[in-house]
C-alpha cells in the first residue's frame, strides 16, 4: 500500500578526507562508511559496552576504536609498493589511532560528524514534478 523505499538509508557512502596517506600519493583517503546510529546495530551495542572515558584524549581514543571498526567499511589505501590495502575492521581503528598519535583528531572529528549525520545517507528525494506532483 505504502512505498518509502525513496527515503530509505543507503547502506554506505563514500567520504573523501581530503588528506593523503603518502606525500607521493596522487590521491586523498577516501573512506566507504555506514551511518553510526540506529542503522547500525553494531555501533550501537559496542557503544553500549564500552565505557566512557573521563577524559577527552580518552573519549577521543573510544570514539576512533568504535568508528574505526563499526562505521568505517572499506577504503583506497595501497602499501608503499602501491598495492591496495585490503581493509579489516581492526586496521580501521588502527588508522583512526595513528590519526590521533599524529596530532590530527580533527580528522577523525570530521568522520564523526559524517557518521552522525543521519542525512548522509539517504538518497535525494526525488523530484515532485517527475513524480507528476507538480
Amino acid at each position: 500500500m505504502f512505498d518509502f523505499s525513496h527515503i530509505a538509508p543507503v547502506k554506505q557512502v563514500p567520504l573523501q578526507l581530503g588528506i593523503r596517506l603518502r606525500p607521493t600519493d596522487a590521491e586523498s583517503i577516501v573512506l566507504q562508511v555506514r551511518y553510526a546510529g540506529d542503522g547500525n546495530p553494531g555501533y550501537l551495542s559496542a557503544r553500549d559496552k564500552t565505557p566512557m572515558p573521563p577524559d577527552e584524549p580518552g573519549r577521543l581514543v573510544r570514539l576512533a576504536k568504535l568508528l574505526g571498526r563499526h562505521a568505517i567499511v572499506s577504503w583506497n589505501l595501497t602499501t608503499d609498493g602501491g598495492e591496495p590495502l585490503a581493509f579489516t575492521p581492526e586496521l580501521g581503528e588502527h588508522v583512526l589511532l595513528a590519526l590521533l598519535e599524529a596530532k590530527r583528531s580533527d580528522v577523525v572529528q570530521f568522520i564523526r560528524i559524517f557518521c552522525f549525520d543521519a542525512s548522509n545517507f539517504h538518497e535525494p528525494l526525488p523530484d515532485p514534478v517527475a513524480l507528476g506532483k507538480g
